[in-house]
């Protein structure tokens, strides 16, 4: 587990381990334990194949480690309770860190070898670190396959959707029936598994597991993960409120439109059933959903594509999009005016149509923006409306509501599925709570302190609450049902502003025994001095449950402000 070092204490400071009692195992290759002036010490090597949480104390010849037994699920659930107190503080900002030696490789693997077939289809390898190692993955992957086919006599409507899913595929070539059942020694064959969307319970999605271990590597052992060239998401939602024209797509399968080199393509095998509905060998065409290389291999592709249309169409906005306001396959960006939107959006259409890539689900707030886009291409909540008459619907993307009629970001959590009221049902629920902007964190920040109270107590995982602490829970709830009478406006210049004349960036920071945080505020002013403020982001964290005095958790909030500050002027572009 990564954790903070605390202190460090050099091996010439002998006081410190000089050791008090030893207790020894049974036999010479097992773990021994030293108690020590600071405490006990485990040491030894440990079973790689055994799963535990291990930090690493001292080595002087062998690996030496504190191990902590835990189911799997208590596991999960622990990391988990870290990420929930840790993901709405994410000061560390790695953007201006060079890249890693494995990320110069992918770099360097992806200039080399990525072009454009005869089809202006974009082709790129696969991220290999080393060659996979020869394993007989086709015995795992046919063993998985008659698993499926258990599932299947199961559950016949899963079976349907499955079989149409994979007969899409092969129909749009994106995969192939493999002819010669001659392997090479270290051809890859992956098992596959369908999943559902919460939301979308009717449309299954099929995912290769290309994280299925055989002989204990999986071939996203050998793959590089590839550089964070993804867009920062809280920027992206900064610069979507800029103008009073906003607009909103994705591109269909993205990761499936970006070809694999024929000669990476035998590493991207599976079983599946042929004309005769036999068991048969196909190979994958296409980078795949479920591959550790896939969202880095796209985004590459996809600015790629973007750098080779600007070359040929200088001064067009498309290529500007595609790099500063996608975030993988999501676009969002707003523009002064609906001419101007649908010129982008027709703009963009062709960038992508030059590599059969399709932008689809558009939606906007303005009509006449609807008006010029085929409603082929609406997003489905349109399909149905007449745009004149008819209220424009909400919108969820990248973690955000947008009601489209009322241009304002709205908020709705589901607190439907009850979990039951104990310390794991209390993790669950605040867990699903997603508030990248941090417009409702002063609310999510109670849930975590109701959560904090819990753990502080040594509750156990499956013990019901009771007492205050349930009253305070179920109060919680109740009042987290009626979020969704907050409205945020989307645009940060209302009509009634004129030609701004200042922009100024305000931040606070403040603390207080239970918690800290920050806030950022854009002020506008026109040349009438008309002033109108937006709130651009917030932060909230819980106070540590060991005792810290007030000035020290400001001085803690106080560094984020900044950092927070510079975040905000770096990705909206507010003059100085």
């Amino acid at each position: 587990m990564n954790i903070p070092v605390g202190l460090l204490i050099g091996r010439d400071f002998g006081k410190a381990f000089k050791p008090t009692e030893i207790l020894k195992g049974n036999h010479d290759n097992e773990l021994f334990a030293m108690k020590t002036n600071i405490g006990w010490l485990v040491m030894g090597k440990t079973n790689s194949d055994h799963r535990t949480f291990a930090t690493i104390v001292d080595q002087p010849v062998n690996r030496s480690v504190v191990t902590f037994q835990c189911s799997a699920s208590t596991r999960k659930d622990i990391q988990k309770l870290i990420d929930i107190f840790d993901r709405d503080f994410a000061d560390s900002d790695d953007s201006s860190l060079g890249m890693s030696v494995d990320d110069r490789q992918f770099m360097e693997i992806m200039q080399t070898k990525i072009h454009q077939d005869n089809d202006k289809r974009v082709v790129m390898p696969l991220s290999f670190k080393t060659s996979p190692l020869q394993q007989n993955t086709k015995h795992a992957a046919m063993h998985r396959f008659k698993m499926l086919e258990i599932k299947f006599a199961r559950d016949q409507i899963y079976k349907q959707q499955y079989i149409e899913f994979m007969n899409d595929i092969i129909k749009k070539h994106e995969a192939t029936k493999v002819h010669d059942e001659n392997d090479v020694a270290n051809d890859w064959y992956i098992p596959h598994f369908g999943v559902y969307h919460l939301k979308k319970p009717d449309k299954i999605r099929v995912v290769f597991d290309c994280a299925v271990k055989v002989g204990g590597v999986s071939l996203n052992n050998f793959l590089l993960q590839g550089p964070e060239h993804i867009n920062c998401l809280q920027g992206n939602l900064l610069r979507f409120r800029k103008g009073p024209v906003a607009v909103m797509g994705d591109i269909e399968r993205m990761f499936h439109q970006f070809r694999v080199l024929p000669e990476h393509q035998r590493f991207l095998k599976f079983i599946w059933y042929d004309e005769n509905t036999k068991p048969a060998t196909f190979k994958m065409q296409v980078h795949l959903f479920g591959a550790r290389s896939s969202p880095a291999c796209a985004t590459y592709g996809l600015r790629y594509l973007a750098n080779q249309y600007e070359k040929e169409n200088p001064g067009s906005h498309a290529p500007t999009l595609i790099h500063r306001n996608f975030y993988v396959d999501d676009a969002l960006a707003s523009v002064d005016s609906p001419k101007e939107a649908i010129k982008l959006i027709q703009d963009t259409q062709k960038l992508c149509a030059s590599e059969n890539l399709w932008i689809h689900k558009i939606v906007s707030n303005c009509r006449e923006v609807m008006e010029a886009i085929p409603k082929t291409e609406h997003s489905s909540s349109l399909q149905n409306l007449h745009i004149h008459t008819d209220n424009l619907p909400k919108e969820t993307s990248l973690g955000v509501t947008w009601d489209t009629e009322i241009d304002a970001f709205t908020f709705k959590f589901d607190l439907t599925l009850e979990k039951p009221n104990t310390r794991r049902g209390v993790l669950s629920t605040v867990a699903s709570l997603f508030d990248p902007t941090g417009f409702v964190s002063p609310a999510i920040l109670n849930g975590k302190l109701i959560l904090q109270e819990i753990c502080k107590s040594n509750s156990a995982w499956d013990t019901p609450l009771e007492g205050p602490i349930l009253q305070k829970w179920k109060q919680w709830k109740a009042q987290m049902r009626h979020i969704d009478q907050i409205q945020i406006p989307r645009c940060l210049k209302p009509n009634y502003l004129q030609v701004v004349q200042t922009a100024e960036l305000h931040t606070f920071a403040d603390a207080s025994t239970s918690g800290y945080g920050q806030c950022a505020y854009l002020r506008l002013k026109d040349k009438a001095n008309h002033v109108h403020v937006s709130l651009l982001a917030s932060k909230a964290k819980v106070a540590p449950l060991k005792s810290v005095t007030v000035p020290r958790l400001e001085l803690q909030a106080a560094p984020g402000a900044v950092r927070l500050a510079n975040k905000i002027q770096e990705e909206i572009d507010i003059p100085d």
